[in-house]
This record gives structure tokens, C-alpha cells and sequence, in this order.
């Protein structure tokens, strides 16, 4: 029996696999109205055979259980995906005259500039890693690179000093 034709007796309630006598029977049983005057009747195809069936009082229960309708499971949304910001270009904070310091605890992921190098204000002098963004720090004046005190890999603490410029 095709499973459209199936549907029109109603829901599927049950498929069970019995043995009567050494005999499998393959059965499905389908109610059209759990909650109205045919409760008692039932859809019952053995074997691929209709059978219409009527349930009579069997003491257990006089009213059938009511049928709890489940509010529809909402599936969360998915997670908004991870934006990724371009590298923030900050001037760099000094101690001293020229002295570029760390605006924030991080990681030096870079350094574009050598001891001796002539550097304008506003160029970049290197790439700190700092809360999963890049932050490029550039010089606070033009003069000529004095010192690096830190490599890449290096960690800063926010303060550091981190090249000085003359």
C-alpha cells in the first residue's frame, strides 16, 4: 500500500512486527481523531490488508489522553560571523622625546624599522598584536632611530618603552 494512500487513515500512531502461531504479521495502526467522537476507531493494515478496528473499554483508561501539542523547537540563529577589523593605526604615545612606547599590553609581531634609519612623523615603526587586533604604531616625530628595545615575539606591557628616536 502506497504511504500517500496510507495518510488518509489518518496519523500514524504505531508499526508493530507480531508473531501469532509462528507467523509474523507486519501491522500499522492509524487514528484520524484522537480527541473527537471516533477515538475508538482505528485503521489497522496487516500485511498490507485494511482492517477498520473499534477499540472497546478495556477498564484502563474510559478517556483518551489528550494529544500535547509542542511549541515548534526555534533553532538558534547561527553565530554571527567574526568580523575582522584592518589594522588600527594609532599615533604612538612617547615617554620622552621621540620614545615610542606600548598604549596597551601586547605582543610585537613586527618591527619595520632598523637602528640608524632616518624616519618621518607618522611612519610606521612597528605591528603590535594587542586583544586579537593589530595595532600599528607609528613615529611621533621625524629623527633618526636611536634604539629598539624589543624583538618580534617579544611581549610589552602598556607603558614600555619600545624604540627611541632622536
Amino acid at each position: 500500500m502506497a504511504d500517500a494512500e496510507k495518510g488518509k487513515f489518518g496519523k500514524l500512531l504505531n508499526r508493530l512486527k507480531v508473531k501469532v502461531e509462528g507467523q509474523i504479521y507486519e501491522i500499522e495502526v492509524y487514528n484520524k481523531d484522537m480527541l473527537g467522537e471516533d477515538y475508538k476507531i482505528y485503521s489497522v493494515v496487516v500485511n498490507g490488508e485494511l482492517f477498520k478496528v473499534e477499540v472497546e473499554d478495556l477498564g484502563i483508561e474510559s478517556e483518551p489522553e489528550p494529544v500535547k501539542i509542542a511549541k515548534p523547537v526555534e533553532k538558534p540563529s547561527a553565530p554571527a560571523p567574526e568580523k575582522i577589523e584592518p589594522p588600527v593605526t594609532k599615533p604612538a604615545p612617547f615617554a620622552g622625546e621621540g620614545s615610542v612606547v606600548a598604549p596597551m599590553p601586547g605582543k610585537v609581531l613586527s618591527i619595520n624599522v632598523k637602528v640608524g634609519d632616518m624616519i618621518d612623523a607618522g611612519q610606521p615603526i612597528l605591528i603590535l598584536e594587542a586583544m586579537k587586533m593589530e595595532n600599528i604604531l607609528n613615529a611621533p616625530s621625524s629623527g633618526i632611530v636611536k634604539e629598539i628595545k624589543v624583538a618580534p615575539g617579544d611581549s610589552a606591557n602598556q607603558g614600555d618603552v619600545l624604540v627611541v628616536i632622536e
